[in-house]
């Protein structure tokens, strides 16, 4: 996740515009970093005090909250009247996000 297009191993720093990205702990399934969208602006996947986004390692599935500067919190899964999930499928060949229920 993040910026980089070459194909290995990639961390961000996230210390600048120029240098961030979202990184998954592959123990914990925990995301961290920093993603920008042009109508959102930026978007913390660890926020301090309180949310934070998890993958789970044998599901794939998102759970929690992150932080849109310019949204609010962004939920990851829901099982009220509307319920979605967003998942991540992994393969040899890709890896995809697909979110259901909308």
């Amino acid at each position: 996740m993040g910026t980089n297009t070459g194909g290995d191993a990639h961390t961000c720093a996230n210390t600048s515009a120029a240098d961030y990205g979202v990184h998954r702990d592959i123990s914990t399934g925990a995301l961290s970093g920093y993603a920008w969208g042009t109508n959102v602006g930026w978007i913390n996947f660890a926020p301090s005090g309180g949310g934070g986004v998890t993958i789970d390692p044998l599901t794939g599935d998102f759970g929690g909250y992150a932080w849109g500067e310019n949204v609010g919190w962004i939920p990851f899964n829901n099982s009220g009247p509307v319920a979605y999930n967003a998942s991540m499928v992994i393969s040899r060949i890709f890896l995809s996000l697909v979110v259901w229920g909308f």
